[in-house]
């Protein structure tokens, strides 16, 4: 099996703050109506962020009792410094199916 998922995402804004307000009404809290912005700065940001996965897996089993799965996913995350984007990451399992082996079974009687 192999695939590959893509991912972006991205945002955009701005925050500021104002304060002293004189009327601390829900509907006077409006920046217009502050006496305070000396130490408040305003900032913005705009980021983007992507990323890129390649997987692959192969499977294996034989005579319905042994099973062995590799796998090898490779992620590329644009958020991260050059150099250090991407990653590989192995891996390998394996499984004995005991109920399909001779010896479990008693005479006429399965476990």
């Amino acid at each position: 099996m192999l695939s590959v998922t893509a991912q972006e995402n991205s945002a955009k804004g701005f925050t500021t703050a104002a304060r002293g307000l004189q009327n601390e009404q829900d509907w006077a809290q409006f920046f217009v109506n502050a006496t305070i912005f000396d130490q408040i700065r305003p900032s913005d940001y705009d980021w983007t962020d992507r990323n890129l996965s390649y997987v692959s897996r192969l499977s294996y089993s034989w005579a319905n009792r042994y099973f062995v799965t590799g796998s090898y996913r490779y992620d590329i995350a644009g958020r991260l410094a050059d150099g250090f984007r991407g990653k590989g990451f192995p891996a390998v399992t394996a499984a004995w199916k005991l109920s399909s082996e001779p010896f479990f079974h008693v005479q006429g009687v399965d476990l």
